[in-house]
């Protein structure tokens, strides 16, 4: 039966339950079974022990194979055993495929004693063939559905995003508090962990009390910063509390700071500072 070994068989093969059988499986199987069948692939009378002995497959791999086989058409069994008590197998040689001596592909099918056919050859696109594409104008029900749709796909992605830059516990602190947590999430990286929530709220309400502003804590961030000129070789802030001290010394100095209009450059680079996202 070399038309089993040209064959090329699906990744799977689906029985009546739904199982899966692997096509090497059901290939081993069915060669095991051709073994005792004569030309037209018929009157092979194999016991399961000798299949086993075979196949190195297990007696219910052997079965459930066999039951993949059938539902697919490439196995028939007969009714009736053997006069030797054995099932009596016949091979479905119309449902391998030959081509010249190129192998066949089988294609699977899904109803019981069905044949298979191989698909129908494809032929090429002829390339000074003119195609006509006929675009149907939407209606406008539909173009208003997929506005709807494309409103919330937008909502969707927003909240998304939005979500990157949350910290757990952020949207139950007072807005004070949060604000200049925020700033410090964003220029650190740092987030709070599980159990640090009251410790980061707590510190943020020192910030407040001790009127600190957004630009200070920027400025408390930088100074934090590794500097080779002022010998820092680390960034030294691991949490918002190691933070406060620099915090109250620059808020100290802004209040102590004579009161003048300034250049024009540090009034934009000060409203930069306090206004990052403008």
């Amino acid at each position: 039966m070399s038309a089993i070994f040209e064959t090329e068989f699906p990744d799977f093969l689906i029985n009546a339950n739904g199982e899966k059988t692997k096509a090497s499986t059901a290939k081993l199987v069915l060669l095991a079974i051709a073994d005792h069948a004569n030309d037209e692939g018929e009157s092979a009378y194999p016991g399961l022990r000798r299949i086993e002995r075979k196949t190195g497959l297990s007696r219910q791999g052997i079965i459930d194979t066999i039951d993949s086989l059938k539902f697919n058409g490439l196995l028939s069994v007969s009714d009736e055993p053997s006069r030797i008590g054995t099932n009596n197998y016949t091979i479905v040689t119309s449902a391998y495929p030959s081509l010249g001596g190129t192998p066949g592909v089988l294609v699977q099918w899904v109803v019981e004693g069905g044949q298979p056919t191989l698909p129908p050859p494809v032929n090429p696109l002829d390339h000074n063939h003119h195609l006509t594409i006929i675009k149907t104008p939407l209606t406008d029900d539909v173009q208003k559905a997929i506005s709807k749709a494309n409103v919330k796909v937008d909502a969707i992605l927003k909240d998304s995003l939005d979500s990157k830059d949350r910290w757990p516990g952020r949207e139950k602190m007072p807005e004070a508090i949060r604000d200049l947590l925020d700033v410090f999430v964003e220029c650190t990286g740092i987030k709070p962990i599980r159990g640090q929530i009251n410790d980061w709220m707590a510190t943020g309400s020192d910030w407040v009390e001790m009127g600190a502003q957004k630009a200070d804590i920027r400025d408390a961030v930088e100074k934090s910063r590794p500097n080779v000129d002022q010998k820092r070789t680390g960034f030294t802030v691991g949490r918002p509390g190691s933070l406060t001290t620099t915090i109250q010394a620059v808020v100290g100095e802004r209040r102590t700071k004579p009161k003048s209009n300034g250049s024009m450059k540090e009034f934009l680079d000060r409203y930069a500072l306090e206004h990052p996202n403008e």
